[in-house]
């Protein structure tokens, strides 16, 4: 398992997209290795470099992973705006888990139930049975799912 650490932290080094997706993919993988596993100073780097690759890479399929793992990085810091963008981005690729996380990033950290609805509509999980809807009316929420079906709108 060293070796395959150091394979992947040589490939870091050498600049390799994939190898810095690897490292700060906090799901199971092979190798085990993590960002988190590095000095404090070389993964602030690395996550910065991450997320400066994320926001300047085309809206392509190949990069749903970059976007992904940048706006993880994003999500609960003082950022959340541009998580948010990065979200929204490997949402444009095709990947339909961006909606739910855009979702509880609008309901959990942000509060934006009527952003939050839209977004829940577009991952198909609308919560229901719960308070967190309430205050949004039968004709809002109607409307939201109009727009949650354009697939143009990226923002309400």
């Amino acid at each position: 398992m060293e070796v395959e650490n150091e394979l992947v932290t040589a490939g870091v080094k050498k600049g390799s997209v994939p190898a810095l997706i690897h490292l700060f993919d906090s799901g199971i993988k092979w190798p085990p290795i993590s960002y988190t596993d590095l000095p404090d100073n070389e993964s602030q780097r690395l996550g910065q470099r991450l997320i400066s690759l994320a926001e300047s890479a085309p809206v392509t399929k190949e990069n749903a992973a970059l976007f992904f793992e940048a706006a993880e990085l994003l999500k609960y810091s003082t950022h959340t705006a541009k998580a948010i963008d990065l979200y929204v981005k490997a949402w444009q690729t095709g990947a339909p888990w961006a909606a739910s996380e855009l979702a509880y990033i609008y309901d959990e950290i942000l509060n934006d139930k009527t952003r939050a609805y839209f977004w829940y509509v577009r991952a198909r999980n609308v919560p229901v049975g719960t308070e967190s809807f309430k205050s949004l009316s039968a004709e809002e929420k109607l409307t939201l799912q109009s727009k949650a079906h354009d697939t143009n709108l990226v923002n309400i």
